[in-house]
């Protein structure tokens, strides 16, 4: 395949014991994903998606929920509005 051709999963490409549809990338290969039709991305990592602690503020939990539907529209999962 090439660096841009788009592998589909079928049920043929599946088994008992799951699917794993991305690797660590230890090789040195840029792994990316997208769903629906959106443009594959590679997977997102910045501080906003830090884990909050028990006594996090509205404002701190605000930014988690927005990092979080960022990463699930920007892969497709849901659509979004703006």
């Amino acid at each position: 395949m090439g660096e841009n051709d788009i592998y589909r999963i079928r049920p043929e490409h599946t088994h008992g014991g799951g699917l794993q549809i991305c690797d660590d990338g230890s090789d040195g290969t840029i792994q990316k994903l997208g769903f629906f039709g959106v443009a594959p991305t590679v997977q997102r990592a910045n501080a906003n998606q830090a884990k909050l602690e028990d006594s996090a503020q509205l404002a701190q939990v605000i930014v988690l929920v927005n990092e979080l539907r960022e990463a699930l529209v920007e892969k497709g999962l849901i659509k979004g509005s703006t």
